[in-house]
């Protein structure tokens, strides 16, 4: 109600006979009310009791005004409801005869002893006959002799901390929060922001205001707890680097830390930290690249803030080349490598069905050398090494040929060396090239006799032409 309907109120209310001293007297003391309350302290309330004083409370009001938050980042919402009350009407005729009413909705009809077509006064009072006055008028009486009464609400909301001793204390601290709410509604509430987590507030639920009557609710109430949460840094790190993490809202005790991959689902367990954080070693062992989610336990996993990626320990461009570009299979080609991780697999393959592995990788850069297996087919060749998860890094080509057998040692002109051909041999076992020169042919050794070495020297040759 505004200063221009007080005075509406009040000028009906005192539409008396002007000589009567009393009313003048009484319509001076409500105007000056009227003209102060818009400026006294509408929220003076305490633990204990309501007291009126003449002085604007400290608050943080509807709108979030108020030098700072107390709760700082810690801040949640509060939701406070009530039950509209009762209004009680109290009705008097010029003679100073009363009759009340009581309601549970916006409006009352009183009957009685009234003179019908008379004028009568009214008061509105919250609850009962003790309770602030909400509204003041007339109303003329019905040839029924009743007369009727209504209303609206216009609440004074006020919460603080109970930790103080009343509103004014905690207003100086900027902690005492109110607000006013003009509703018809049968439930009601409000929602006040910017309150401790987790605290025990005192509420406060007045109708006009708080300096004008006692609460009609008065209750404690606790704000919502904020969860355990979490943020880290850096959050690009390469493997083995420490990562730092800040912890809010943790039970006590030391915390276990792990971290969760985002493409290859693995996690991996970096140790603990105190709960009020610490840093942990992201192990060098980690798949890497990946993003991955930090975990902290406080019973359960709280996943922190943000994404965590994590680089190889060393990038180095894997890479690779051969010794060779030809090589006859029984005989040794050289790799040379570096940037691989041990144990990845070396190997030739002609892109069909011949593949052939020939060993693993060393770390580090290296210069090694395999046997080309004499069972190779001959044909033309990759060098391959893998680079796992990654494809496998092309070294170079190279030709691989089979041994050539000269056909000399083909003494049946057949096509092949073969146990023909030692047979033949054989025959001239024990001849000597001095005594018999023919017999050079069959002296595979050179020392001038045919003998058991030439015989075997001839086995080694067994083949096609």
């Amino acid at each position: 109600m505004n200063i221009v309907e007080r005075a509406s109120v009040v000028n009906k209310w005192f539409a008396r006979d002007p000589n009567d001293h009393r009313y003048v007297f009484l319509m001076l003391v409500m105007g000056l009310a009227v003209l102060i309350l818009p400026l006294t302290g509408l929220f003076v309330i305490t633990n204990n009791q309501s007291t009126q004083i003449s002085a604007q409370l400290p608050s943080v009001d509807e709108s979030g005004s108020g030098a700072s938050y107390p709760c700082g980042t810690e801040c949640v919402n509060m939701d406070v409801s009530w039950t509209r009350p009762a209004g009680y009407a109290q009705f008097v005729d010029a003679k100073g005869k009363t009759v009340s009413c009581t309601s549970a909705d916006l409006s009352c009809t009183a009957s009685g002893v009234f003179t019908p077509n008379s004028v009568v006064n009214y008061s509105v009072k919250v609850k009962d006959a003790k309770g602030a006055v909400i509204k003041m008028g007339t109303d003329t009486v019905t040839p029924k002799k009743t007369a009727s009464a209504s209303w609206s609400w216009t609440y004074a909301v006020a919460v603080f901390p109970s930790t103080y001793a009343d509103c004014i204390q905690a207003g100086t601290k900027n902690e005492c929060s109110t607000k006013v709410v003009t509703n018809d509604n049968s439930q009601n509430s409000v929602v006040f922001s910017n309150l401790r987590a987790g605290t025990e507030y005192m509420v406060y639920v007045c109708a006009p205001n708080c300096g004008e009557g006692t609460a009609f609710v008065v209750k404690k109430q606790v704000t919502p707890s904020l969860p355990a949460a979490c943020v880290f840094a850096p959050t690009t790190l390469v493997a083995g680097s420490q990562l730092g993490i800040i912890t809010n809202r943790f039970k006590t005790g030391d915390r276990p830390v792990k971290i969760a991959g985002r493409t290859f689902g693995n996690v991996v367990s970096v140790g603990s930290i105190p709960y009020t954080g610490g840093s942990v070693t992201i192990p060098t062992t980690v798949p890497a690249p990946q993003q991955y989610d930090v975990l902290v336990n406080n019973g359960t996993d709280v996943t922190c803030t943000g994404i965590l990626q994590v680089n190889p320990a060393s990038i180095v461009a894997a890479k690779c080349g051969l010794g060779s570009t030809s090589v006859v299979a029984g005989q040794n080609l050289g790799f040379g490598y570096d940037g691989f991780t041990a144990g990845q697999k070396i190997f030739i393959w002609d892109g069909g069905v011949n593949r052939v592995d020939l060993g693993t990788t060393l770390s580090g850069s290296q210069l090694v050398s395999f046997t080309i297996p004499s069972s190779t087919p001959a044909g033309r060749y990759g060098g391959f090494i893998e680079n796992v998860p990654n494809d496998s890094v092309v070294c170079g080509s190279v030709t691989v040929s089979v041994p050539t057998i000269s056909c000399t040692y083909d003494y049946n002109k057949d096509g092949k060396v073969d146990s023909a051909d030692v047979d033949i041999l054989n025959s001239h076992f024990g001849e000597s090239v001095a005594t018999s020169p023919n017999s050079k042919i069959y002296d595979l050794d050179g020392n001038g006799e045919i003998d058991l070495n030439d015989a075997l020297l001839l086995t080694a040759k067994f083949g096609t032409c």
